[in-house]
């Protein structure tokens, strides 16, 4: 491997992210580890703050600091144990829901207007490739 192909991918990597960052301020409206959050909610449903943290690999003050916001603006509700009032569940609200959604959709038309740009040798290798890629990440 040599310096210019990692000086080129860290480029791309770097210019792929700026465009995602500001997709993300645009469109979604909502931040990548937001994004992450409610995934594991649409996933899991009902989900302790703490339980959150681990799977997201985040300290406990930043995923209840993220929550608390989401919480202000309805994209999540908060549940708390009847057994144990110091355990609190996230749960997504029907808005968190449509938000996801529609964050998905955006990525969904990103790729398809990407791979359109592709003939079907290189989307192979393209999703190849990345596949490759995510294992390292």
């Amino acid at each position: 491997m040599s310096e210019s192909q990692v000086h080129d991918l860290a480029d791309v990597l770097r210019r792929i992210y700026r465009r995602l960052d500001l997709l993300h301020d645009t469109q979604s409206q909502i931040t990548p580890k937001e994004v992450e959050l409610m995934a594991v909610l649409d996933e899991n449903g009902q989900t302790r703050v703490k339980d959150l943290a681990e799977q997201l690999r985040l300290p406990l003050s930043t995923v209840s600091w993220t929550a608390d916001r989401m919480v202000n603006r309805k994209l999540l509700a908060r549940k708390y144990d009847a057994q144990d009032r110091r355990v609190i569940f996230l749960t997504l609200t029907p808005n968190g829901r449509s938000v996801l959604a529609n964050h998905r959709a955006v990525f969904e038309r990103l790729a398809e207007t990407a791979l359109g740009a592709l003939d079907d040798a290189e989307k192979e290798l393209v999703l190849k490739a990345v596949h490759k890629l995510l294992e390292y990440f």
